[in-house]
């Protein structure tokens, strides 16, 4: 839709929703509402497919204007549809702020003036990535709304998965622009030749049916017109990030040069540098609807704000082009060319119902620049305004009436204090002379919540006696304090006497006196405004330089990163990681835990050294006594693990530095050294101007070990466990925070289950052209927030809630049940769906409070003292509060229930409750599984990587060495009778390859690459791959973790460059064969021991090294024939065999085979029967045999109806990716063995992780050969002699 003046024709070109209203009550009084006027205008669009040649062009180049260009004057295109010269983006490094971004721009354009690019005509573009609370309609409310720099514009698109695709564009300025009232053909030929593939985000803004009036300096609307333009500055706001960015476009054959297009360039940021607030603070989310809210405009749906990019221009048909729904489209636009705007803030009360109140609510809900929502529970109310301010770090105002309304609100206030949450509270009082006097419902309100408010002030009876401007300044102080470090709530009591409608009274305008000014303008009457001390010494202070000397000759530094609310903090600590190279250890509300990760592959990513599982490493006794950071830096306050705090008392570094914006003393273990009051933004940009030498550690390596060791194993338990249990919970539910969402944690078990076992999400995205895989830091912050101030439970619904409201975003709420009872009168907020989005509820219920089975009391105290005092069990039915609350509700049960009512929750676009049905028991029991595991898991790999040769010198990793040779060795083995594959019936042999890896002092590891036709290997197309693989592997350095899933492959990704996936299973197993046991010829102590040894959690090794080895033998001759086979091999020691079913019609057959083997030899030997899926359900029920159908269903029901037992081998082969869910279709108890090749399912990693989970359900892992030789089958012995798998 088109926001148009009362004129005719002429408008100046804002754009919205089809469907938006332009009519709304005049939001000033005409004194104050400013008139919208245009200066300038353009607008243009119209499609072409294939340019043509000839003619002139003619075209109006101006120094201050850039390229202007009218269509109407080309008669042919000629040679102007070819490309231009020159086009390129270059990608800038991410800065820390909004204005080092313009900096860094103007900067580029410098450094290209100086060294200008020898050609007739080009587009540059530079970008650079910025915090991602850099937003776009806020940038242009806030920095253009005095500029003249014309024209300006926005556009807004509904969120999408994809994070390359741009949520909102603004910008300013034009490089170039295009207009006409006809050929719009020509227009197009014209403009593609500006825009480019190779920069692809170049694009050109404007619309069609509407005219650019030369003499009026505006836009007309007519039909068949258009104006397009390429903007000079834009700010691209993605999913998770911003990108700045600036255009220099220049065509010697329309008399704009190189020359002119730097000096625009050049003027247009001396207008924004001019116009720039870096400390702008305007709200701004109504602004589009209040500017087109004029009385004046009136409504137009014939244009609309599109834009073209080179893949558009390049597939448009030129028919199909000239229909406006071809074009790419906005979901919300305009476009300004007048210095006027219009723009307001918007204030968020919350109001409990009242009668002293009255005043103060029928004011808030009477003004037109605020939202109000109500609450009959004070308490809830409360907390919904905190929720607000910890989304918007903003202040909500509450309003409540006299006596313990006042009251209720003190759980909220200590949690907004202790957080430092703004929040303001407005409280009705009775007057003087009705206090001490037995006065209904007048209580001592002075003062009411002591130190946990910043400011309080009490405002006497409103007479026309006191000046407004009194008032006026107690607003503008208290909200100066609920702003000022330290942030928090503030409170000012308002006593009114009655009546309390004050419409009608006779008041003297004496007491407006001094208010003139206040009215004709939008800025507070009193402005609290901040200055910076410049020292002459320096930029910094000399305390600050010593924390950067202890900072650069740090050896062992850890970089711990608390509670962040905002997103342009997490950016800063993330650049700031990245320049300090130190470990990072995460709390999970920092936002970098629950990242999203943009990579094209999952490996053990170096960029930054996160440590996610610092909780669960520290279980480790012997990784407690291992680590010892001598600096630890820790940006933000609060850190939720109870583990690490522990930790902290007891490891004494010889520094530790807290930074956070507040003065307050944050220092529970006692061993702050250095405490530093700045921002984390100021303090990230301080360290960031210092160089620090890059340092790879053993120390950092070990970490980033143990880290994805413990990850791994979390991952393997929560996921092979069958059932639903709390951990999964917390461990997927970061699955769900794509596009806009985000989460809030509520106390207790939640937020300590999320931190131990969640994770974020990774985006395996293949867009070339996404910035996130071109630019630092490669992930996308996940804020998430939680009640940490005084980490009560109650209240807890109400925050999410009005969280929701004050992030604007969608939120996903998980609370455990007693929190959720604690608050339901929540679900009354929840049920006010205004402005916001949709909130998912996830509701663990395991009817009481289970954080008290995992204390010391558990074990001491009765189960009925237990389960009536602290559990506190209960039956109350969740469903029926939501349904008395119409809320939509989901109880799942159910691994598969949980993610389908995910996925409903944000296709559904309406707040439902998903119940998580769990037990109190089974979630202590699986609890102390995890720890354990993980305790074991960290252990035994810290003594494998300690137990290995130092590295020499303090700079090296954790690599071993070298690979200095690598070779290979064709084999022919002979084979007694034709492979049982039938692929080559008349082959009596087999071939592969030995391979041999050297580094140095004579250290060989050997290893075998054995493909066979039935796995679709060739063995010609092997050897290519081997023969480059070992050309890229010459002198590559070493630093494989043994069985440490994904080491391996990550090697091959980083040390190679070669993706894992394209490398053939049975040469991955192979090298990883040969690698192996190059590590372990290293090594005095036998490897796997190491991660197979004896433990009380690790059952897995045997009493004796003892393999039974299974012969191979086909039953498609007679029964005689093969009993005489098996005589043989019973012989020569065999204890089992292999035989091969299914070769004949029927399988009474092969029944008769077997019958005559026991007559023969009787039951000396075991006897597997092998059908390789070769049979139907029907004939495998006639027979019963190991994996007889070829259909999974099948599998299972033959289990269930024959009662037969059966192992899994083709099955297996078949699995690729994450294996562990698939795998779940096979905990049938009649499934009993799982068949495991590691040369098909691609190496040992896979083969220990599949084997892993069959001996934690209860199966045999039955490691199976592929024609191996005498050098390879050794080997794989080896490899699973100390495995009880059979």
């Amino acid at each position: 839709m088109l926001a148009v003046s009362s004129s005719p024709h002429r408008f100046s070109l804002p754009l919205l929703p089809a469907g938006t209203s332009t009519t709304a009550p005049p939001l000033l009084s005409p004194r104050r509402r400013p008139l919208l006027a245009s200066r300038r205008g353009h607008c243009v669009c119209s499609p072409r497919r294939r340019p043509r040649r000839g003619g002139l062009l003619r075209a109006v180049a101006g120094r201050r204007a850039g390229i202007v260009i009218d269509v109407d004057g080309v008669d042919e295109v000629g040679d102007r549809d070819l490309p231009v010269d020159v086009s390129f983006t270059r990608r800038l490094p991410p800065v820390l702020t909004l204005g080092d971004g313009l900096a860094a721009l103007r900067r580029a354009g410098e450094e290209v003036k100086a060294s200008p690019p020898a050609a007739a005509s080009g587009v540059i573009r530079f970008e650079v990535l910025v915090p991602p609370s850099s937003k776009a309609l806020k940038w242009m409310c806030t920095q253009f709304k005095r500029s003249s720099l014309f024209p300006q514009f926005y556009l807004s698109r509904k969120p999408t998965t994809d994070p390359s695709i741009q949520l909102e564009i603004s910008g300013a300025g034009s490089a170039i622009c295009f207009h006409g009232s006809s050929r719009v053909k020509n227009g197009f030929d014209l403009i593609s030749r500006y825009l480019s593939f190779n920069s692809h985000l170049i694009r050109a803004y404007g619309s069609e049916g509407v005219k650019y009036n030369k003499e009026l300096l505006a836009i007309e609307e007519r039909i068949g017109s258009f104006y397009f333009f390429i903007p000079q500055v834009e700010l691209s706001e993605f999913d998770g990030y911003s990108m700045l960015s600036s255009t220099i476009v220049w065509d010697d054959s329309v008399s704009h040069t190189f020359e002119d297009s730097v000096f625009l360039f050049e003027s247009c940021f001396r207008q924004i540098w001019t116009s720039y607030d870096s400390s702008a603070t305007i709200c701004y989310e109504s602004m589009v609807t209040n500017y087109i809210g004029e009385s004046r405009m009136s409504e137009s749906r014939n244009t609309q704000l599109v834009y073209l990019d080179a893949e558009f221009l390049s597939v448009i048909d030129g028919k199909a082009g000239m229909e406006k729904e071809n074009y790419p489209t906005s979901d919300q636009s305009f476009v300004r060319f007048s210095p006027q705007f219009l723009f307001c803030a918007n204030m968020y009360f919350c109001i409990a119902p009242g009668s002293r109140s009255s005043p103060l609510a029928l004011s808030a809900t009477g003004h037109p620049l605020t939202t109000c929502i109500s609450c009959y529970d004070e308490r809830s109310l409360g907390f919904h305004a905190l929720g607000y301010g910890r989304g918007s770090r903003k202040p909500a105002i509450v309003i409540t009436s006299s006596g313990t309304a006042v009251s209720n609100l003190l759980p909220s206030v200590v949690e907004a204090s202790q957080d430092f949450i703004p929040l303001i509270l407005l409280t009705a009082d009775r007057p003087p002379e009705l206090h001490d006097a037995g006065a209904n419902q007048a209580i001592n309100q002075v003062n009411h919540f002591g130190s946990f408010v910043r400011h309080f002030f009490s405002l006497p009876p409103p007479d026309d006696q006191m000046y407004a401007r009194m008032v006026l300044t107690t607003v503008d102080s208290a909200a100066y304090y609920a702003m000022q470090a330290p942030q928090g709530p503030v409170h000012i009591n308002c006593a009114f006497r009655e009546p309390l409608d004050y419409r009608y009274q006779d008041w003297s305008v004496n007491c407006l006196k001094g208010l003139d000014k206040w009215f004709i303008n939008r800025e507070p009457y009193t402005r609290y405004l901040g200055m910076k001390m410049v020292s002459a010494l320096g930029d910094y202070s000399c305390s600050v330089m010593e924390v950067l000397e202890i900072v650069k000759k740090a050896k062992q530094g850890l970089l711990l990163v608390g509670a962040i609310h905002t997103e342009e903090d997490i950016w800063a600590v993330a650049l700031l990681a990245r320049h300090l190279s130190w470990p990072v250890a995460a709390d999970v509300l920092s936002g970098l835990r629950m990242r999203k990760v943009q990579n094209s592959f999952l490996g053990l990513d170096k960029s930054i050294l996160f440590i996610d599982h610092i909780d669960q490493i520290l279980l480790s006794e012997s990784v407690k006594s291992w680590i010892s950071p001598d600096v630890i830096v820790q940006i933000g306050s609060r850190i939720t693990s109870k583990r690490v705090g522990t930790y902290l008392e007891s490891c004494c570094p010889s520094s530790y530095i807290l930074i956070d914006a507040h003065p307050c003393r944050h220092d529970p273990s006692h061993i702050v050294t250095h405490r530093i009051q700045a921002t984390i933004a100021e303090f990230a940009a301080s360290l960031c101007q210092c160089s620090f030498q890059r340092k790879t550690r053993r120390w950092s390596d070990i970490l980033m070990v143990l880290n994805s060791a413990v990850s791994q194993e979390i991952m393997f338990q929560v996921h092979s466990e069958l059932a639903l249990t709390e951990p999964y919970v917390a461990h997927v539910i970061g699955e769900a925070l794509y596009g806009d969402a985000t989460m809030f944690v509520g106390n207790s078990m939640a937020i300590r289950d999320l931190d131990m076992f969640g994770k974020g999400w990774i985006d395996h995205c293949t867009n070339a052209n996404n910035a996130m895989m071109h630019h630092f830091p490669g992930f996308i912050g996940a804020p998430v927030a939680g009640n940490r101030g005084a980490s009560g439970i109650d209240g807890l619904l109400s925050t999410a809630i009005g969280f929701a409201i004050g992030s604007n975003k969608h939120v996903f709420c998980m609370i455990g049940d007693i929190s959720f009872l604690h608050d339901t009168n929540g679900l009354s907020l929840l049920n006010q769906r205004a402005q916001r989005k949709p909130m998912t509820v996830i509701v663990i219920n395991n009817h009481g409070g289970a954080i008290f089975s995992l204390l010391p009391i558990a074990k001491t105290a009765s189960t009925q003292i237990m389960e009536k005092f602290f559990y506190t069990s209960h039956d109350i039915s969740i469903s029926k509060l939501c349904a008395a609350h119409r809320i939509e509700h989901f109880v799942v049960q159910t691994k598969t229930e949980l993610h389908d009512a995910l996925v409903k929750s944000h296709v559904g676009h309406v707040d439902c409750v998903v119940e998580v049905e769990n037990r109190i028991v089974d979630n202590a029991n699986f609890h102390r599984i995890i720890s354990m595991f993980t305790d074991h898991t960290a252990t035994m790999y810290l003594e494998y990587l300690l137990g290995g040769p130092y590295c020499k010198g303090e700079l090296d990793g954790l690599s071993v060495g070298r690979i200095n040779a690598a070779e290979y060795m064709f084999y022919r083995i002979q084979l007694a009778a034709p492979r049982t594959s039938r692929i080559s019936e008349s082959s009596f042999f087999h071939e592969g390859l030995i391979l041999k890896l050297c580094m140095d002092d004579n250290i060989m590891g050997f290893g075998e690459v054995a493909p066979i036709e039935i796995h679709e290997e060739d063995l010609l197309d092997v050897e290519e791959q081997l023969r480059f693989l070992f050309n890229r592997m010459k002198d590559a350095e070493l630093d494989v973790v043994p069985l440490l899933r994904g080491s391996f492959s990550n090697w091959i990704w980083t040390s190679l460059g070669i993706p894992p996936s394209s490398v053939f299973p049975s040469v991955k197993c192979g090298l990883e064969m040969a690698i192996l046991n190059l590590l372990a010829s290293q090594r005095t102590d036998r490897l796997y021991d190491t991660f197979t040894g004896s433990n009380e959690v690790e059952c897995y090794q045997s009493s004796e090294a003892s393999i039974e080895i299974c012969a191979l033998v086909d039953s498609s001759g007679t029964p005689m024939e093969v009993a005489l086979a098996v005589v043989k091999l019973v012989a020569e020691g065999f204890t089992t065999v292999k035989l091969k079913v299914g070769r004949h019609e029927n399988p009474a057959e092969d029944a008769a085979v077997i019958q005559k083997i026991r007559e023969t030899v009787g039951y000396k030997i075991n006897i597997r029967a092998d059908a390789n899926r070769k049979w139907t359900y029907k004939q495998a029920i006639d027979f019963g045999s190991r994996e007889p159908v070829d259909s999974v269903n099948d599998i299972i029901k033959f289990c269930e109806n024959s009662g037969l037992p059966v192992a899994l081998d083709e099955t297996i082969d078949n699995l690729r990716g994450d294996v562990i869910p698939k795998l779940h279709q096979f905990s049938h108890p009649g499934i009993v063995a799982l068949v495991i090749k590691p040369s098909v399912v691609g190496g040992f990693e896979n083969a220990t992780y599949i084997a892993k989970w069959a001996h934690m359900h209860d199966k045999m892992a039955v490691i199976s050969s592929t024609y191996e030789s005498s050098v390879g089958s050794p080997i794989k012995t080896d490899k699973w002699s100390c495995y009880n798998f059979g």
